[in-house]
């Protein structure tokens, strides 16, 4: 029992440390898009690697401040969170430590017209190129715990969302030289992590991981369990496009995006922790212009509490350009006192980027609460 232990301790502090920020990145003018757009700037105009202490980096720092403010008072609170976000994309590939370099289809991954095309460059950005032990001023373990992850999967053939993951970013990859776990060593490390509580200690960190394998375009997730698509094309069958966006599975995925995004915390009261997904031009109205895909863009969404979501859906309230909460007083279907306590309600400003604001420009014309 001691040993047992002490590896697992050992094998806790070898964790895959993948903290990253905002990771709204898909859609052209949100917070992420504009930090990756101003990382490659930095790269292709600096010609020396920054290390730690490099005054360049304060300065890009608060650069990078400025398109995403904090709320905190201090500016040293401020700090590892920009720290945060600038480094996601070293760790997930796109810029190399030191901020020299970038990979060759970042700058493609910008001007991208489709989410489809975004989709495949991510998923081959970080299949060639993650490394989420680095970080801006340290380059000291270039493992891609992605191709790691990858070939773990062609061994074992299904990867576990809630157990498998937790026990594969328990494991030390530097020590495994074959570079994959099999069925047994898998199931190994995931006894370590439940016996540690993984999961509950590092939440965030495996809550990252599994939103980037939901982005991988050769991926496909049945029932919480990961599979190559191919794989799963075989065994559950080929998805009808058309079907494939109406499921609670597809659902499923675009909320758990959204309150992620939110941090588990309604967008507008900022208390409420059970929350859902709302879709603010309806799935019914993306399909009948054409462009379901819109369906499922994280812009078209607000992380509502329940009370907010069916006055939401139902055209009753609305928000303006600002987030201010627009209430049709002339129905029966919301009390005096339900106005009145949410009169003063907003849209948390840090969710009100321009895609979802040309969404929610969509909501008041159909529900003429453009007031």
């Amino acid at each position: 029992m001691t040993t047992k232990k002490r590896r697992a301790s050992e094998l806790y502090e070898d964790y895959w440390a993948l903290t990253v920020g905002h990771t709204d990145y898909f859609s052209k003018g949100t917070v992420s898009y504009q930090i990756l757009e101003h990382l490659v700037s930095f790269v292709e105009n600096n010609n020396n690697i920054l290390i730690k202490g490099d005054p360049r980096y304060e300065i890009l720092q608060n650069e990078i401040l400025e398109l995403s403010p904090k709320k905190a008072e201090l500016l040293k609170n401020k700090l590892p969170s920009i720290r945060k976000e600038i480094n996601q994309f070293v760790k997930i590939g796109f810029i190399e430590p030191g901020l020299k370099n970038q990979h060759h289809l970042t700058k493609e991954f910008l001007t991208a017209q489709t989410q489809l095309r975004k989709q495949r460059i991510f998923s081959e950005i970080l299949v060639d190129n993650a490394k989420f032990k680095c970080s801006v001023t340290n380059s000291d373990d270039q493992t891609n715990h992605m191709k790691f992850f990858l070939r773990t999967l062609e061994e074992v053939l299904k990867i576990n969302l809630r157990e498998d993951i937790q026990g594969l970013m328990m494991c030390n990859t530097n020590k495994i030289e074959k570079g994959y776990l099999d069925k047994d060593e898998l199931k190994y490390y995931v006894n370590l992590a439940n016996d540690i509580k993984f999961e509950d200690r590092k939440y965030n960190q495996t809550a990252y991981f599994k939103n980037f394998l939901k982005k991988m375009i050769d991926l496909r997730v049945v029932d919480d369990d990961v599979y190559f698509k191919t794989d799963a094309d075989d065994i559950f069958g080929k998805l009808d496009p058309e079907r494939e966006k109406r499921d609670n599975y597809k659902q499923r995925l675009w909320r758990d995006d959204l309150r992620e995004e939110a941090g588990n915390k309604c967008m507008v009261d900022r208390v409420t922790t059970r929350g859902i997904g709302s879709h603010i031009k309806s799935w019914r109205d993306c399909r009948d212009d054409g462009n379901i895909n819109e369906a499922w863009n994280q812009n078209n969404g607000l992380y509502l509490n329940k009370i907010l979501d069916d006055l939401f859906d139902n055209g009753i309230i609305s928000f303006d350009s600002s987030g201010k909460i627009l209430i049709n007083k002339n129905t029966d279907k919301i009390s005096l006192d339900q106005i009145n306590e949410i009169s003063d309600f907003k849209i948390s400003d840090e969710f009100l980027n321009s895609e979802r604001k040309k969404y929610l420009e969509h909501h008041r014309n159909k529900w003429n609460l453009s007031f």
